[in-house]
């Protein structure tokens, strides 16, 4: 599936001051040693989910950066009935952990070097199993993650950065976390 090309703009849109700002760090971080990326630690609200770098990889070739995504049940749009009960959740979960393990390896382009441009997800079995990688309530779903930040040898490619940060991780919620995205007859 072809990606769209490299924009200012996301599937979302760019209205949040956050998401602004996280585009201007990652120009800012361009070029700079890649522990600079540690600044990146913390929340970012783009404007129909939130982003949350949970930890920052040292170094290109080290395990992948941990994240989570929240994207508000009212957009995601899963109704209470796909979650009513713990058989109906650990259904839901497994199903969306599938979806977005199938997506994000679609998405993923190598960035640079090491583990740059990686969005990885435990690849799930055959079993259905809980999956922690997704929690789903009637606030939100979460989706838990690892990325590979984008380098140039030990360097910082922010230009990579925001292209997986700003353009990708959207497109994998949306086309993995949002109901209307999803086949309905497999749910």
């Amino acid at each position: 599936m072809p990606l769209p090309p490299t924009s200012t703009s996301t599937p979302y849109g760019n209205e949040s001051p956050q998401f602004s700002a996280l585009v201007q760090q990652l120009q800012e971080l361009d070029g700079m040693g890649y522990k600079a990326y540690k600044s990146l630690r913390g929340s970012y609200q783009f404007a129909n989910f939130t982003l949350i770098i949970d930890r920052v990889q040292g170094d290109p070739f080290a395990k992948p950066s941990q994240c989570r995504v929240q994207v508000p049940q009212g957009l995601a749009g899963f109704l209470p009935e796909f979650y009513a009960n713990r058989s109906r959740e650990l259904g839901l979960r497994d199903y969306l952990a599938r979806q977005l393990s199938e997506v994000a390896e679609q998405l993923q382009q190598r960035l640079g070097t090491g583990n740059s441009g990686l969005i990885c997800i435990a690849k799930p079995g055959p079993e259905i199993l809980e999956r922690s990688a997704i929690l789903v309530n009637d606030q939100e779903v979460e989706a838990r993650f690892r990325v590979g930040l984008p380098a140039q040898g030990r360097r910082i490619d922010g230009r990579g950065a925001r292209r997986l940060l700003c353009e990708l991780i959207p497109l994998l919620v949306q086309r993995a976390l949002h109901y209307s995205a999803l086949s309905a007859p497999a749910l």
